[in-house]
């Protein structure tokens, strides 16, 4: 006869729930010591999923860009400005 509290599926769910609680709010709810590795655990956490991601110029892999500029010679090109006699 197998006895068992929990099953795998539910101990894993458990451990789960209770991993994410301790990095989400365990400076905020445990005692000094714990809330230290709570927090220290979330931002290791938060620079290594910051570094998975190369930094971006969003300005530069923008499609549109070279249109706009093109739109923007164009426009100053048919507009004469009032410096201009």
């Amino acid at each position: 006869m197998k006895f068992s509290l929990l099953s795998s599926k539910t101990f894993f769910s458990l451990t789960m729930v209770l991993s994410i609680v301790f990095i989400v709010w365990g400076d905020v709810i445990l005692p000094k010591p714990l809330s230290l590795y709570s927090r220290n655990t979330r931002q290791k956490l938060e620079h290594t999923l910051i570094g998975l991601f190369p930094n971006i110029d969003a300005e530069a892999t923008r499609p549109s860009r070279k249109r706009e500029q093109k739109i923007q010679e164009f426009e100053r090109e048919a507009d004469p400005s009032p410096n201009q006699n």
